[in-house]
C-alpha cells in the first residue's frame, strides 16, 4: 500500500523587496499526503489554491531562509519516519497574507 505522503517547503514570494529591488522569498514546511492536489488547485482551481495553502501549511512557522526550512523538514522527517516522497520543495509565485 502507498503511504502518498512527503514533506513539502512551500517558498512564496514576500510582499516586500529587498533593499536591492529583488524578491524576498518565505518558507513554511508540512507533512502532506495527496500533494498532487497542489496541481488541480493551481491549473484548475485557481481561485481556491490559497485555501488549500492555508490547509497544508497553515499552522507552519514562516522561515526566512531556505536552509533553515530545510533543517526544520530534516527534523520533521525524522518524526514522522517514512514518507514515500521524501522532502520536495514546491516554488508558489505568489505572496502569503501576512508575508
Amino acid at each position: 500500500m502507498s503511504a502518498d505522503n512527503g514533506i513539502y517547503v512551500l517558498q512564496s514570494k514576500c510582499s516586500t523587496p529587498k533593499e536591492d529591488g529583488s524578491v524576498q522569498h518565505r518558507w513554511r514546511v508540512a507533512h502532506a499526503s495527496a500533494i498532487d492536489n497542489w496541481d488541480y488547485y493551481k491549473n484548475r482551481n485557481p481561485h481556491e489554491l490559497s485555501q488549500y495553502i492555508k490547509e497544508v501549511w497553515g499552522n507552519s512557522e514562516v522561515f526566512y531562509t531556505e536552509e533553515t526550512a530545510l533543517v526544520e523538514a530534516a527534523a520533521m522527517l525524522k518524526r514522522v519516519g517514512y514518507v514515500e516522497y521524501g522532502i520536495n520543495i514546491i516554488e508558489y509565485d505568489g505572496v502569503i497574507r501576512g508575508d
